[in-house]
């Protein structure tokens, strides 16, 4: 096999010309932001394309083309599953949580919480996600760093602060229209690329006969036991994706919709790509495992990767394009993660503002001084990330994905519960987010700082956490006395699910029983080593699992005799909520007749149109360089397809221009 070649002159280029327009773009559209409502929330004038495409965007980052594609290569379409679980999500966020977020005419993702729980909850929730969230955007900065370093062979400290300033500086100006404007840009420029790789690396193969024929066993199953792709990880995705996809981003896609139509709209169309995505994304590691069973550790060292299979997406790539289009794919997994970057940054920046300093600090502030506010904050909260991501770059060995996927399990899940769940299940009281986060937290910290990844499997971590904390929020409210609308069979219903939750334990001790090595040593060698000898013992000894089942019934018992009353204030505010729940925003009344979505969609695609073009004709210059005819010809594919969406989006915007005319007249 031979040696990837390394960027040219050319592909360098190509990434800093992208950097420049990413910044551009984000100047443009900071004409909209005329106060915070524009800043954190679009002034509810998204069109559903634009956010759907920006919440598809930022729902995966450089790992797609790295750890997805590595993982691709040795499982095959099984690892699908981890994308085919956003749908399931955003199914539900079609049919119920986009509506019922846009309801909540939030601001951010946790001002909802005053309302539905109480202050002090929804400060708790502040304070506890937002610094945890900077230094997960550091970690992704610093990911996309070593990438973009090992491929363009300038030191990460360089990388950092290059990437971390143009992604800050585009997102700080444009607020939310800058994010959703770069993001759907960056799809734009991806899609025929990705495109092009996908069609040339089954060529390469000889057709998709020949794909499926020369792959390994069990290649195309939906499930690869070999490669650690189980029922259990892949039912885990689905539920993974429910999570993630009606909370955070998406949660402040649909609220910044026009109506709950269009919010349902964002949902359904990121559906859509997520359904499609990948197939387009993920097939190139598919034919490299066919043309390029053994790939050597060079190929991961070219670009900064622990394990060969995570070039396989990359390596290919390089193969098959010509220069110029290299630093446009390099440009493009840039963008993946920059997209998922920008995301947070306006979000959280949001809550700071807003959730923390607006609502503790400087009261009755004005929309105007929140979004000069807003600005300063994001400034702040980027630099902070880039300071974080260049500690991270100190650190040698640094498992960043693994890193990546232990804070998002730690932090992601214990808040993403009561969030979602507070939207549609009435019967809880205000201390259960608490519990929910603290104890989410405390199991998925004990998780991640002792490694147990390597024995359990995240599926498997899951298994225990999801059940747990969705039980926590949910069954205490069964127990409520008839003040909250409890009866007897509530009751009953609320002992039975938690019987079942006991049952599941025990099943789940059961799984590890049987499956966990047997490590021998002193207790206190190692925090696992005492954990598996617990549940050797546990379930080696009747006696002890009678004791343990007995203790379960006792205490169910106890806590469903509790008369635990809700204060009534609490008790009119939950009732004050979900009424406004079932009232559908008037957007006359509430947005205002004149709400500018019109124009804005308009304008929408004419700055997108106009940048595709401009990206066509710079496309162009590559044919100065030296080329062979068949470099030639799939240049000219790429830049054919980047001028026909270009003046695609052009002319559909001039169209809908000349039928608002029409329609005024």
């Amino acid at each position: 096999m031979g040696e990837m070649e390394g960027l040219s002159t050319v592909d360098y280029f190509v990434v800093v010309i992208y950097m420049a327009i990413m910044i551009t773009v984000g100047v443009l559209m900071s004409r909209w932001n005329k106060d915070a409502d524009d800043y954190f929330k679009g002034g509810n004038k998204l069109p559903f394309w634009l956010a759907g495409l920006s919440l598809f965007m930022s729902s995966f980052s450089s790992w797609t083309f790295t750890g997805g594609a590595g993982k691709t290569y040795e499982s095959g379409i099984s690892i699908f599953s981890m994308y085919w679980g956003a749908v399931l999500g955003l199914g539900f966020g079609y049919f119920v949580f986009a509506k019922r977020w846009r309801r909540t005419r939030s601001m951010t993702i946790l001002e909802y919480l005053s309302e539905r729980f109480d202050f002090n909850v929804h400060q708790f929730i502040s304070w506890a996600n937002t610094p945890v969230t900077i230094f997960q955007c550091a970690i992704w900065l610093y990911a996309l760093s070593i990438f973009l370093s090992a491929a363009t062979h300038i030191p990460v400290t360089w990388v950092i602060l290059g990437c971390g300033t143009a992604i800050l500086a585009y997102t700080m100006i444009g607020g939310l229209w800058g994010v959703c404007i770069t993001d759907s840009l960056q799809f734009f420029i991806l899609l025929p690329i990705a495109l092009l790789v996908a069609v040339l690396s089954i060529n390469a193969v000889g057709g998709v006969d020949a794909l499926v024929a020369g792959a390994p066993p069990n290649y195309w199953m939906p499930f690869n036991e070999a490669a650690d792709i189980t029922k259990m990880f892949v039912i885990f995705q689905f539920i993974n994706g429910f999570f993630m996809f009606n909370s955070g981003g998406g949660a402040q896609r649909y609220f910044s919709a026009i109506d709950e139509r269009e919010a349902s709209k964002i949902a359904g169309l990121s559906a859509i790509l997520c359904l499609i995505g990948p197939f387009i994304w993920l097939t190139p590691a598919m034919a490299c495992r066919v043309l390029f069973p053994e790939l050597g550790q060079g190929a991961a060292d070219a670009f900064g990767l622990a394990k060969p299979s995570e070039a396989a997406y990359v390596f290919i790539s390089m193969k098959v394009l010509p220069h110029g289009l290299q630093g446009v794919l390099i440009a493009g997994i840039l963008a993946a993660t920059m997209s998922s970057l920008s995301t947070f940054y306006n979000m959280f920046s949001a809550v700071i503002t807003k959730d923390i300093i607006c609502t503790v600090f400087i009261k009755n502030a004005s929309k105007k001084f929140m979004h000069r506010l807003g600005m300063v904050v994001t400034l702040v909260m980027g630099l902070i990330s880039i300071v974080i991501a260049y500690f991270y770059s100190t650190l040698p060995g640094l498992g960043v994905f693994d890193l990546l996927i232990k804070v998002a399990s730690v932090l992601g899940i214990p808040v993403a519960v009561p969030i979602i769940l507070g939207l549609v299940y009435k019967r809880t009281p205000s201390w259960a987010p608490y519990t929910v986060i603290l104890v989410g937290m405390g199991v998925g910290g004990v998780f991640a700082i002792w490694n147990w990844e390597q024995y359990l499997g995240y599926e498997l971590f899951q298994a225990v956490l999801y059940p747990l904390l969705c039980g926590l929020f949910c069954i205490p409210g069964l127990f409520f006395p008839d003040e909250f609308g409890g009866s007897p069979r509530l009751r009953l219903l609320g002992k039975s699910l938690t019987y079942l939750l006991g049952l599941w334990f025990f099943l789940y001790g059961m799984f590890l029983y049987y499956n966990l090595p047997r490590v021998d040593g002193a207790v206190d060698v190692d925090a696992l080593v005492w954990v598996q000898r617990m549940v050797f013992y546990l379930f080696s000894s009747p006696r002890a699992m009678l004791i343990c089942a007995a203790a379960w019934a006792v205490m169910t018992e106890i806590v469903s005799r509790l008369k635990v009353v809700p204060g009534k204030n609490y008790r009119t505010s939950v009732a004050r909520f979900f009424e406004k729940m079932d009232t559908p925003v008037d957007v006359a009344a509430e947005v205002g007749e004149n709400t500018g979505s019109a124009e804005a969609d308009l304008s929408s695609f004419k700055i997108l149109g106009a940048v595709m073009v401009l990206v066509a004709l710079l496309m162009g210059l590559f044919f100065l360089t030296e080329m062979t005819a068949s470099e030639q010809l799939i240049t000219l594919w790429a830049l054919l397809g980047n001028l026909c969406i270009g003046l695609g989006l052009y002319w559909l915007g001039s169209r809908r221009y000349r039928k608002s005319m029409a329609k005024v007249r």
